[in-house]
This record gives C-alpha cells, structure tokens and sequence, in this order.
C-alpha cells in the first residue's frame, strides 16, 4: 500500500473515532448506530468493517479518545492559569456548560459502561478513562510538595466536581444545582 494511502486510511480511522466520540458523548452507545457515525464522518456504511472488527471495538477507541480530548482540554486550561488558580480554573471550566459532543466522558459513558460485561474492552477503557482523568486531575490540582491533607482535599473536589456535574446534566440548573457548584467553588482554596 502506497504511503498516502495509508495516511489516508490512518486519517479516515481517525475521523470515524472523533465522530464516534461526539455520538456517543451525545446520544450514548445503545442510541448510535454504525450507519449513523459513518453517515455523520462522510462515509459509506460499508467502509466502517475495514477500519474496526465491530461497533464495541470503535466504542472502546471512541471512548478512549473522549477521555484524552478531556486530558488534553483540562491541561490547556490550567496551562493558562497561574499556580495558585489552577484547580479553580479546572473546575470553572468542568462545571461550564458544553455541547453535548464535549459532554464530560465520565457522565456521558457512565451508564453505557456499566451495563458492559465486565471483560470488555469499552469497559475497560471506560475504567482506564476515569483513572486517568483523575490522575491528571490530581497532577494539576496539587504538586508534589502537596500534603497528603491537600491531596485528600483535592480527591473530594475531584468528586464533588464530577457529582454536580453529573446532576446537573440530569437535572437542569436548578438552584439548589448551582448552590451545590458555589458551595464547590467556594471551597477551592485561591491563596
């Protein structure tokens, strides 16, 4: 196979996973059909089979590339913010409304998720995505010379962020939901 096509093919593959990640994120894994991310990546459905062996296959390397795509954004974001502001800048910038296709991938795989058998590899890139977005949460929330006190501040703003966040999405912003995000913020020390 010529070079170009190869990096055509490479690219295609690519477009199909970004597309997929954005369905997927938006309308979850039982309501995306293949026919419906090779339609909306500018492809024929036959073509989906020379790129991926099945529709779990894609959804573990969509998945996978939701949870970098977030990984990447979040380290954007803190890379713009002083030290001392960086986990205030990372939870404004979780908790701020998104389009659905840039919906937090925790949230948006969650159900889909759980529903897997365990030993399957949407599922584990699934488990594999949480952990990461974790550890990168707690890499630019704290630093090494964090105490471990800081550290376990940091775990339960963490998971306050992903819970308001999560209810929020099911709930609408109602302001009890908002009186949850401020209580958050609030407790984001900014020295």
């Amino acid at each position: 196979m010529p070079k170009s096509s190869k990096l055509e093919t490479l690219a295609k593959r690519a477009r199909i996973v970004d597309v997929a990640s954005g369905l997927f994120r938006a309308r979850g894994y039982a309501d995306v059909g293949i026919s419906d991310v090779m339609k909306a990546a500018g492809m024929t459905q036959g073509g989906f089979y020379k790129h991926f062996p099945s529709k779990e296959a894609l959804a573990a390397e969509a998945w996978s590339r939701g949870f970098e795509s977030s990984a990447q954004a979040w380290n954007e974001v803190v890379g713009k913010a002083s030290n001392r502001k960086r986990e205030r800048a990372l939870i404004d910038y979780y908790l701020a409304p998104k389009a659905p296709e840039r919906a937090c991938p925790m949230i948006s795989f969650e159900h889909d998720a759980s529903t897997m058998s365990e030993n399957t590899t949407s599922r584990q890139a699934y488990r594999d995505g949480v952990k990461g977005l974790h550890d990168t949460f707690m890499n630019l929330a704290t630093d090494i010379a964090s105490s471990e006190e800081d550290k376990n501040k940091a775990r339960m703003h963490f998971a306050a962020m992903v819970g308001a966040n999560l209810l929020a999405t099911a709930i609408g912003d109602e302001p009890w939901i908002a009186a949850i995000r401020n209580s958050l913020l609030a407790d984001v020390v900014e020295e």
